[in-house]
């Protein structure tokens, strides 16, 4: 079942493809847990994504600039990934200003399900490369190598 829930500001849609079943992968078995969040992204910060609770497991969506651990590049973001892990959840975008995309750091992603956070959040304003990126997450889901994925759209890349 497929969710949208407009939060805060009108300048955020979080679109969830996760189904009642699976909504308990993105929250931590303690809410005094850490989870370990990655965001790849060449510009923006944690704290610049919209807040809002998730559809499905009502849990906050909010992040610290302290408590992400943050890839401004592809290369960066696939070492961050192979090396740190494993992940929580992935906030990835699709423009990383530079040659390899967000696009590249999926295809890997599923050519390399070991390394597949269960939860996975797109946080592109690039609705051409998001699309194409939503297609890969929603194959991932379907074979299920991922819990729950989404889309943040936030307009522009600073708060």
């Amino acid at each position: 079942m497929k969710h949208v829930l407009n939060l805060m500001r009108g300048d955020l849609h979080v679109s969830s493809g996760t189904d009642d079943s699976i909504g308990e992968a993105f929250v931590p078995r303690s809410r005094h847990m850490k989870k370990k969040v990655l965001l790849i992204d060449d510009t923006r910060l944690p704290s610049w994504i919209p807040n809002g609770v998730d559809p499905i497991t009502r849990w906050p969506i909010h992040f610290s600039d302290e408590e992400v651990e943050i890839a401004r590049n592809a290369e960066d973001g696939l070492k961050a990934l192979t090396e740190n892990g494993p992940w929580h959840l992935l906030l990835l975008d699709h423009d990383l200003g530079e040659e390899k995309t967000g696009y590249d750091v999926l295809t890997f992603l599923e050519e390399n399900t070991h390394y597949l956070p269960p939860v996975i959040y797109l946080v592109t304003s690039n609705p051409v490369g998001g699309k194409r990126m939503l297609q890969i997450l929603i194959s991932l889901k379907e074979k299920g190598l991922v819990r729950s994925y989404g889309w943040i759209h936030a307009s522009g890349g600073t708060p």
